[in-house]
């Protein structure tokens, strides 16, 4: 069964949702005739998640612990055709999380993920090192040395001059 999260999700063509998503496995998701051949090589959105959902989910964080149960259970018998290390994968608790994510269908009708959230990471770390160097320089700044030398010459020392952005300098 579609939810409603997920047909409004890609009839609207909205770019992208946040979903909880997972490796495909025979085992676990099923393979049949009606299949899309090359599902295994995909990662499919277990559950799309509306604004809402995922305000509770965040909350109580119920969703994630059943899913991480389920595969405990079924840890010893679990193999994927295509990925040897798959009980590794599966086992961190890591695995199962929230992800930004474009949807597509395949032609076995399986609503499958292309995860966008590491750009989100990209971002942050990228700022986060950008903000380091801001503090650092603002604190320099404030020393009495960099105070008396901008009142000398009209600038900060050399190292204190330039405040970094996220913005190409021109």
């Amino acid at each position: 069964m579609v939810s409603e999260t997920l047909t409004n999700t890609m009839n609207n063509n909205s770019q992208y949702a946040i979903a909880i998503c997972e490796i495909h496995n025979k085992q676990l998701h099923g393979f049949d005739e009606s299949s899309s051949p090359d599902i295994q090589s995909h990662i499919i959105a277990t559950y799309v998640l509306d604004a809402e959902e995922f305000y509770d989910e965040i909350d109580n964080g119920s969703m994630l612990n059943i899913m991480r149960r389920s595969y405990e259970d079924r840890m010893p018998s679990l193999r994927h055709d295509n990925i040897r290390n798959y009980k590794n994968i599966v086992s961190d608790s890591s695995y199962f999380t929230f992800d930004v994510v474009k949807l597509y269908e395949l032609d076995g009708y399986e609503t499958v993920a292309a995860k966008k959230t590491y750009w989100i990471k990209i971002i942050q770390k990228k700022w986060r090192k950008i903000y380091n160097e801001r503090q650092r320089i603002i604190q320099g700044r404030r020393s009495v040395r960099a105070i008396q030398e901008r009142e000398r010459t009209g600038q900060w020392p050399k190292g204190l001059r330039y405040l970094p952005s996220i913005h190409k300098q021109q």
